[in-house]
């Protein structure tokens, strides 16, 4: 029996404890177990960190980077941060971009147009003969998914990719759960099986009260980079610990989805893909209002609420046509739906039992100042918006129903 490996000396340095734990990194089989291992060392550095949590890892990789340039065992990890990252360290090495990498997110958003090159002919850049060096972030993207419950509260994004190589690993889907009352990421984790995942949330197809869709790609890899960047610099971590170890290989691969401008609204539509006259259908817009997992940015508020007033909703509830002291109240009112959307910030045509309670409980009170008019409209105008909305959003009954009861169940609300 041969002796027990004597541990060496203990690490001097976070560098050097980040080096030593990626001492695994050359028997990883594949480039997806090398890039998952690095995501997760660098999550390490993420859990630790003060917000803003994302350029913290990026400082760590550049400053890892030079700390650990003469040691030849860390040419392997610097191929994979790199792959992650895009460092600084990694440009100045002259590395080519993999393919499909696209450079057209904000500042820190995922890594920078950059991957390691390849040496030799199994394309390894000193790290022991790992063969797949020259597959690190060379991924395309095969398919996007969209799910979750149809009031939209909570909405899981998931793409899946596929290497160009064999060398490179299995397709596989990176996913991520967004909370929109708070506007940022709740979960995020990587399936090694793409098929498996999709088997898993296909059942939601047949639920009345979900949603399951393919996003376009560009709007998916939008609105999940903001909910990753408001996760980064929110002051409390995401409470999934995977939300931290993956999060480098899900920027990552999201950085192969380039962005592109959003499409120019419709003739006959205001901004956000209001109608511009309430009178024309009871259906949804032409084009089928708005998709439940866009969420687009806020709409303008004088449009959208002109839009509203002029809307079947509106006249149904008699707001249209109110004496000065009424007029003021509900103009008002809906200046607090703009205020909300802007503190969470959401959505202000999204509406459910949960963002009704938010509000009227515990939002309303802290920052707004109603009068006994005020008080007495704000229901009133909140269901006959939120009636609105369902239309625009074609949501079904049942689900306009539980918004409005859970208005209806709400004490209420007191003036100040």
């Amino acid at each position: 029996m041969s002796a027990a490996r004597r541990p060496g000396p203990a690490p001097r340095t976070p560098y050097q404890a980040v080096l030593a734990a990626a001492g695994d990194l050359p028997g990883s089989p594949t480039a997806l177990d090398a890039e998952l291992l690095g995501s997760a060392l660098l999550g390490s550095v993420y859990a630790v960190s003060a917000p803003d949590r994302a350029a913290a890892v990026t400082r760590f990789v550049d400053d890892f980077a030079a700390a650990t340039a003469p040691d030849p065992t860390a040419r392997l990890p610097h191929a994979v941060f790199a792959a992650l990252t895009g460092a600084p360290a990694a440009r100045r090495r002259d590395l080519p971009p993999p393919a499909g990498r696209h450079d057209d997110r904000p500042a820190g958003d995922g890594p920078r147009d950059d991957s390691p090159r390849t040496d030799g002919p199994d394309g390894d850049v000193g790290g022991g003969g790992a063969p797949w060096v020259g597959q690190l972030g060379r991924v395309r993207l095969t398919g996007t998914l969209g799910y979750g419950d149809i009031h939209g509260d909570v909405s899981g994004f998931a793409a899946t990719f596929a290497y160009d190589e064999p060398a490179g690993g299995p397709e596989h889907t990176v996913a991520v759960l967004v909370d929109h009352q708070l506007g940022r990421v709740r979960e995020a984790f990587v399936i090694r099986s793409a098929e498996a995942f999709r088997a898993g949330v296909a059942p939601l197809a047949e639920d009345a009260l979900s949603w399951y869709a393919e996003p376009a790609p560009a709007g998916l890899a939008a609105l999940v980079r903001r909910a990753f960047a408001a996760a980064d610099t929110a002051p409390e971590r995401p409470d999934d610990e995977a939300a931290g170890a993956d999060r480098l290989l899900i920027a990552a691969r999201l950085a192969a989805i380039p962005l592109t401008p959003p499409p120019t609204p419709a003739p006959g539509t205001a901004a956000g893909g209001a109608p511009e006259d309430g009178a024309a259908g009871e259906g949804p817009p032409e084009g089928g209002g708005v998709p439940p997992w866009a969420f687009p940015p806020p709409a303008d508020a004088p449009a959208e609420q002109a839009a509203f007033l002029r809307s079947p909703e509106a006249a149904a509830a008699g707001l249209r046509d109110l004496d000065p002291a009424d007029a003021a109240a509900r103009d008002y009112c809906l200046g607090l739906l703009w205020r909300y959307q802007e503190a969470v910030p959401d959505d202000v045509r999204r509406w459910s039992p949960t963002k009704v309670r938010r509000f009227l409980t515990t939002w309303i009170p802290q920052a707004a100042v109603l009068d006994a008019v005020d008080a007495a409209m704000l229901p009133r105008v909140l269901t006959t918006w939120a009636t609105y909305c369902a239309r625009l959003r074609s949501l079904p009954a049942a689900a306009l129903y539980a918004t409005l009861t859970a208005v209806d169940a709400q004490p209420p609300v007191s003036p100040l």
